[in-house]
């Protein structure tokens, strides 16, 4: 008799245990993290070759600004300061559309360099490029294969 009433106060649980359901989403979680990124850098692109590109610029010379070692501004071959510059490169290009070219020799102080730049886009000129000279290739030697009859 005991064993019935012992039994009336049993009551069954039927939940379901969650744990390992949070585990699973967890652990699929972290691999999505971790795989997302590398999905994404691996693009390969298959670009067109060109030849040389022509400017579409109606000026036969680009505007280039030389600017040499001692921080001497040079436009069309003549020295002059960064408000005469400014004032011709207006006149030569009102509208700020066309690109302008820097030559900075590679002797010269960094910050000249950034401050022509600041005055320069200050002005509303945003079109800037820093000219280099290209690196020459190394020339491999090939082995001469004459042989001396002697």
């Amino acid at each position: 008799m005991k064993l019935r009433k012992y039994r009336r106060h049993i009551k069954s649980h039927s939940e379901i245990n969650v744990t390992p359901l949070v585990d699973v989403m967890l652990v699929l979680l972290v691999i999505f993290i971790v795989t997302t990124p590398l999905m994404h850098s691996n693009v390969c692109v298959n670009l067109p070759k060109a030849g040389q590109g022509v400017s579409q610029s109606t000026q036969s010379a680009p505007l280039t600004v030389s600017i040499n070692k001692d921080g001497d501004l040079l436009f069309q071959e003549q020295k002059m300061t960064s408000d005469v510059l400014l004032e011709r490169l207006s006149v030569l290009d009102p509208d700020h559309q066309e690109t302008i070219y820097i030559e900075a020799d590679k002797a010269l102080v960094y910050e000249q360099l950034v401050q022509l730049m600041i005055c320069l886009s200050q002005s509303g000129f945003t079109k800037l490029m820093l000219v280099t000279e290209a690196q020459e290739r190394p020339v491999s030697k090939k082995k001469s294969t004459s042989k001396n009859n002697g």
